[in-house]
């Protein structure tokens, strides 16, 4: 089985530190100091996991972990904060769809054992979505390539052409469409 990507996500820098320590063990950790750098970094590339602190400048962990959550439902997604307020909480789940929350401070084997808790979850699931994903992207590619040849022999034949050049612009923004919703989490 392949190391973990996980994105750690925390404004202060203590954190940060203890966190990659905590988890590097477990897979590939890059960090974000913020829930905007941390949701541009998200989008650049796929994370299996990340985890975020809920209190930040800007965007809030709730916030970022909703995006990671729309953009790719099979990512893991954890949440750290320092106060205990029962209605973040009740929001954190239902609107970031976090799969675990911590109250900071929390022990490292605490973090350890939920964030290999939430990634054997998510392992278990990703299988049947990457398969079918793959194989759309795959028929959607092989779509773009006929219109390709099509457009290229139809230079005579105006009509066609017009055809293949819809056909083409189509195919492309299926691709397009298909690479934006799977690229965060497959």
């Amino acid at each position: 089985m392949s190391k973990a990507r996980i994105l750690v996500v925390d404004d202060e820098m203590r954190g940060v530190e203890l966190l990659v320590r905590t988890l590097r063990g477990i897979g590939d950790v890059e960090t974000a100091a913020s829930a905007d750098e941390g949701w541009v970094r998200f989008q650049e590339a796929p994370f299996d996991l990340v985890v975020s602190d809920q209190r930040m400048p800007g965007m809030s962990g709730i916030e970022l972990l909703s995006r990671v959550a729309d953009s790719a439902p099979a990512t893991g997604r954890v949440l750290l904060t320092g106060y205990t307020d029962l209605e973040a909480t009740l929001d954190a789940i239902n609107r970031g769809h976090v799969h675990a929350y911590l109250t900071k401070p929390c022990a490292p084997p605490e973090v350890q054992a939920a964030v290999r808790d939430v990634l054997g979850r998510a392992r278990q699931d990703a299988p049947a979505e990457r398969r079918a994903s793959g194989e759309v992207g795959k028929q959607l590619v092989a779509l773009v390539e006929t219109a390709k040849r099509i457009r290229s022999h139809a230079d005579a034949a105006g009509a066609v052409a017009e055809l293949a050049e819809e056909l083409v612009c189509e195919a492309e923004a299926l691709l397009e469409q298909w690479r934006d919703d799977t690229e965060g989490g497959c």
